[in-house]
């Protein structure tokens, strides 16, 4: 059931690469990955992914965003998603958190139950030698990011879980504090606080998230009525 080619199209799938090669290794993934049990083709829990934003990109985002890879890593792992790439991105970049709970339709393939399985453990240790960049590939992540690769096209904006970066200062709350909070007993409370604003931080409150949502939808809308009437680019 676990033979060499499918490991090769799983260990060159965890070798990442840019979005040509990650196109080229998802589809082929997908076509191998057809006839394996029910129980690596679904997911009954919620995934997690992880995206770095421009802040142009972030404004657009409008009620639903269009993933550029249809073809997506996706972790079981809250911590694993917060974690990728050094966690938060650098200044200048949004990070954010996406969570959905695939369809049966939408799962690629569930490496985390693979890598749960027996039979699958033991394939990869008599064929590791086959396999083609396996320190690299399978051999160095193996089961590390609890993944599941789902086939995606649009994500709705209430599908984010955490929005992520660095806050500028105390006034870029302004306009998304809680009703009936005020700047002033908002920085009462920051000053009882250990928050620190040169550090990067992951949002995960869900009514905050909520009011950052509303706001995105709103700009999101505005911008595309600009665009539909030739007003912008």
């Amino acid at each position: 059931m676990f033979d060499v080619n499918l490991l090769q199209a799983i260990s060159d799938w965890q070798l990442g690469g840019d979005a040509t090669a990650k196109k080229i290794r998802g589809d082929r993934l997908k076509v191998l990955a057809t006839d394996l049990p029910a129980a690596f083709k679904s997911c009954a829990a919620s995934c997690y992914r992880r995206l770095s934003l421009t802040k142009g990109a972030v404004w657009k985002v409008g009620t639903e965003y269009a993933l550029e890879e249809t073809i997506s890593s996706w972790t079981l792992n809250l911590e694993v998603a917060q974690a990728f790439k050094d966690g938060v991105p650098a200044k200048g970049y949004q990070g954010v958190i996406f969570t959905h709970q695939p369809s049966t339709q939408e799962v690629i393939i569930n490496l985390n139950a693979l890598f749960s399985n027996a039979e699958f453990q033991l394939a990869v240790s008599q064929k590791c030698s086959e396999i083609k960049n396996f320190d690299r590939g399978i051999g160095r992540y193996g089961n590390s990011q609890c993944e599941v690769v789902l086939s995606l096209e649009k994500l709705p904006l209430n599908s984010v879980h955490c929005w992520g970066g660095y806050v500028g200062d105390e006034e870029s709350f302004e306009g998304m504090l809680p009703e009936g909070e005020t700047m002033g007993s908002f920085k009462k409370r920051l000053a009882s606080s250990s928050f620190d604003f040169n550090q990067p931080h992951w949002l995960c409150d869900p009514e905050a998230i909520r009011r950052v949502n509303y706001v995105l939808a709103n700009s999101g809308k505005k911008w595309a009525a600009y665009k539909a009437a030739g007003l912008c680019i």
